[in-house]
């Protein structure tokens, strides 16, 4: 009997709209669990605010990969970052996780991050062949962004100031690009489906030009325009530079 429900449930999830539909169970269990993560290390560790909104905006992130892997019908992948929206909207609206607020703000204003560039990144490039390129924006300012501001806040020791007067440090910069790199070199690598003889130049030569392109606008960008275009930027320069190179 076991075996026959184990045949059912394979056949269920190999294709189709179930397959999706866990897949987006997934996604948001993902994003919750970092969200129930971030609450509890806060709450029993006492880390900085600060810290434990990065380690819920890596986790949410990681959604991405799971979609990957479960997620082939287009609208299915807008849920996500959908119900992520929503959620944010809730906590500011019900003024929930006030110990998870920044400093000087009253609300904890979007705990799970941005998600309106992942959306749009969602609408404009989950297509079979494309999903890397989703992927490339979204991990780019849920995990390099992230570990910028972590390097920058914790051993960040070289300040300067770059338009608009923000403040940067050298080594958050260097940890952004350095992560962007490593990070899209390995999404290039490992998820996009693309024969060719240059393959590994391609990936590499993408990669460093994508992390330049981050690093920059994350240098230049205005505090309340960063997510999207860090999530933007890289996830359409992947998209032509794909177009370019193989198409």
């Amino acid at each position: 009997m076991f075996d026959q429900l184990a045949q059912m449930l394979t056949r269920l999830t190999a294709h189709g709209v179930a397959r999706d539909a866990v897949g987006i169970v997934l996604c948001i269990g993902c994003g919750l669990g970092a969200l129930l993560l971030g609450i509890a290390l806060r709450r029993a560790f006492k880390l900085p605010a600060w810290l434990c909104r990065r380690i819920i905006v890596i986790g949410v992130g990681a959604w991405i990969i799971m979609a990957f892997y479960w997620i082939r019908l287009w609208p299915a992948g807008w849920l996500p970052p959908a119900v992520f929206l929503y959620l944010n909207h809730w906590i500011r609206s019900r003024h929930k996780l006030r110990d998870l607020r920044r400093d000087g703000e009253d609300d904890a204003a979007d705990v799970l991050g941005h998600q309106w560039a992942p959306l749009i990144v969602q609408l404009f490039l989950w297509w079979q062949g494309d999903q890397f390129m989703a992927m490339a924006g979204i991990l780019t300012v849920a995990v390099a962004d992230s570990t910028a501001e972590i390097v920058g806040r914790r051993w960040g020791k070289n300040h300067f100031r770059f338009r608009g007067g923000r403040h940067k440090t050298f080594e958050g910069t260097l940890a952004m690009f350095i992560s962007s790199f490593v990070l899209i070199l390995l999404i290039n690598t490992f998820f996009a489906k693309i024969p060719g003889v240059w393959f590994a130049a391609w990936c590499v030569v993408g990669a460093l030009l994508a992390a330049l392109l981050a690093t920059m606008v994350e240098l230049v960008t205005p505090r309340r325009y960063e997510d999207y275009a860090v999530t933007l930027l890289p996830a359409f320069f992947m998209y032509y530079y794909t177009v370019a190179g193989f198409r």
